[in-house]
């Protein structure tokens, strides 16, 4: 959990923007609660709202974070605000979890992130125009490991300006949860006269509860139990 009221965690953040004067700061210009946030800022963390809209900024904040030895659910939690042009087809906030093996190199390419296409990540939530504090959360599964939790600002040379320009981004009050019950994904049924051959992903060792019934009148239901991440019903 991290409310961005400790400078000693803020250390452990690191920082990508592709322009000298629009970045991520930590500091008090605006927050959710208590002093401090996170933000967007082009004057060095003194104001929140202004910022360089004749350019295109793609601005990542990072942290690393180990995830374990064992895949498993988390889930992260935050709030944010996110401003932006009326349309909000040109700017906005996105949270990726990202390979720390993957070269972090800024990018001029509009909606390009640090790491790459940013449809090429493993992006967890996309915000865009909504200039009130909110809570956004989001699950995601059979984690392990070291991954970077990246909050990914853009904007795309809008050339508007103020009044229509609202704010960037700022983000408070981060929390990621460990999941105790790893949801299983992407169930797949390959079926003969006889049997049905039930897979999924999720951590093989965890274990699993399947309940079926006749189709397509049954009312009965039948629960079995597996300790692998396959299981196949006969008969």
């Amino acid at each position: 959990y991290y409310n961005f009221e400790d400078p000693a965690e803020w250390a452990n953040w690191q920082l990508s923007s592709n322009s000298e004067t629009n970045t991520w700061w930590r500091g008090t210009a605006v927050a959710d609660s208590r002093n401090y946030s996170m933000y967007m800022s082009a004057d060095s963390g003194v104001t929140y709202r202004p910022y360089d809209y004749n350019a295109v900024v793609n601005a990542a904040a990072f942290r690393d974070v180990d995830f374990g030895s064992v895949d498993t659910s988390f889930t992260i939690s935050f709030r944010a605000r996110v401003g932006g042009t009326i349309s909000a087809a040109y700017d906005g906030l996105m949270v990726f979890l990202v390979d720390p093996a993957i070269a972090t190199v800024p990018s001029n390419s509009n909606i390009t992130s640090p790491w790459g296409n940013v449809n090429d990540l493993y992006r967890i939530i996309s915000i865009r125009r909504d200039t009130t504090w909110q809570t956004y959360t989001a699950s995601f599964d059979t984690i392990h490991g070291v991954y970077r939790v990246a909050f990914f600002w853009f904007n795309q040379n809008t050339g508007a300006s103020y009044p229509n320009l609202i704010e960037p981004a700022a983000v408070d009050n981060i929390r990621i949860a460990y999941s105790a019950c790893p949801r299983p994904l992407a169930l797949q049924a390959t079926p003969s006269s006889t049997t049905a051959n039930l897979t999924w992903y999720g951590p093989s060792s965890a274990n699993y509860q399947i309940i079926y019934r006749p189709s397509p009148n049954g009312t009965t239901n039948t629960f079995v139990n597996s300790t692998t991440n396959s299981y196949t019903l006969t008969g």
